[in-house]
């Protein structure tokens, strides 16, 4: 299976904490989309911002599996040294776990990913924001955590994006999850945070 880098790149995203450890969220969780068995949807969290990637599977591919999990550090070992014309897939995809491969000017690099425990994820679909049509346009102001803004901008450069659309509602006291969003021709890209008070 060919995937994009914003798949690989969300490890930063990805929990670090190795002192409370929760299950999987140190891992990019990997699954087919309920309603399009063509996409898969790539998940990061570390329970305070969440960054989610949709793309494009090949056609007719029913031996893929519903999810699997990389290991955020094995995508972040892949991209050391990636260069533009870098490209990835993940191979003997099994038991939740898989073997990641990075190819950079025609050298190879692979790591294995490590089990997912009992495919535990947190629910996050319960903390990703619907995608609601266009509403009022209006002034506001609102607060964000900059290394969290600055980690997404980051994201967002590796990828090769230089646009990107910032959504909240007003008035922005409600304090509601603010989404960052791209959509490209091969994926598109949430990134749901939390605005903090002024």
């Amino acid at each position: 299976m060919n995937i994009p880098r914003a798949v690989l790149e969300l490890h930063r995203f990805a929990s670090t904490d190795t002192i409370k450890p929760k299950p999987n969220i140190h891992r990019v969780h990997c699954e087919r989309d309920a309603t399009d068995k063509n996409t898969y949807i790539a998940v990061a969290t570390d329970g305070h911002r969440l960054g989610m990637v949709r793309w494009q599977v090949s056609a007719g591919d029913d031996k893929l599996p519903e999810t699997f999990a990389l290991d955020a550090s094995a995508c972040k070992t892949i991209l050391k040294g990636a260069t533009k014309g870098s490209f990835y897939t993940v191979t003997d995809i099994a038991d939740g776990k898989a073997t990641l491969h990075g190819f950079t000017s025609g050298a190879e690099s692979s790591c294995k990913s490590s089990t997912c425990i009992d495919d535990i994820f947190p629910p996050w679909r319960k903390t990703t924001p619907p995608q609601n049509a266009v509403g009022a346009i209006g002034v506001g102001t609102i607060g964000l955590n900059a290394e969290y803004f600055a980690d997404v901008t980051i994201f967002l450069k590796k990828c090769g994006v230089t646009q990107f659309a910032v959504r909240f509602d007003l008035p922005s006291d409600a304090l509601s999850p603010v989404r960052i969003e791209y959509a490209g021709d091969e994926w598109t890209f949430i990134y749901v945070l939390m605005p903090t008070r002024l």
